[in-house]
């Protein structure tokens, strides 16, 4: 006897959306996405300068945790993101202040840590206020 689970599609049966590479339409293919929240993960991709990590779809504002988990199933890092690393030991406080999961306040605090301390590496970030291990994770995709 077969059930109705026997013929529902499996989402192994679907191709994988590139995460870095997939258009808003594609995102509009998972149940519980339409037009807002698609354009809103295109729109974050690009601020992060495309997904590390696919965690960080968990940033994404607005994503319900049972879309977040359709989202997970059906996305894959296939493309790399477009990062550029920049060193921490000499990055001027504008180039730091872009970096996203950065505010300009905090990159004004590492830049006078920084001169304060000399040297400065990213394990070390957790010693200036409000640096905690998450925000250092995020840094440490940017930064070297």
């Amino acid at each position: 006897m077969y059930t109705a689970k026997t013929f529902a599609p499996s989402v192994a049966s679907f191709p994988p959306i590139d995460l870095n590479a997939a258009a808003p339409e594609d995102f509009k293919k998972i149940s519980g996405i339409g037009e807002v929240l698609s354009k809103r993960i295109v729109a974050y991709r690009k601020r992060l300068g495309g997904f590390v990590l696919e965690e960080q779809l968990d940033e994404v504002y607005g994503l319900k945790p049972e879309v977040l988990e359709r989202l997970k199933q059906r996305c894959s890092l296939i493309s790399p993101a477009n990062i550029q690393k920049i060193p921490l030991q000499n990055a001027s406080l504008e180039e730091l202040a872009q970096l996203p999961y950065l505010s300009y306040y905090e990159a004004r605090r590492i830049v006078a840590f920084r001169t304060k301390n000399g040297s400065l590496s990213t394990t070390e970030l957790g010693r200036i206020q409000g640096f905690d291990s998450l925000k250092i994770k995020r840094l440490t995709l940017y930064l070297y």
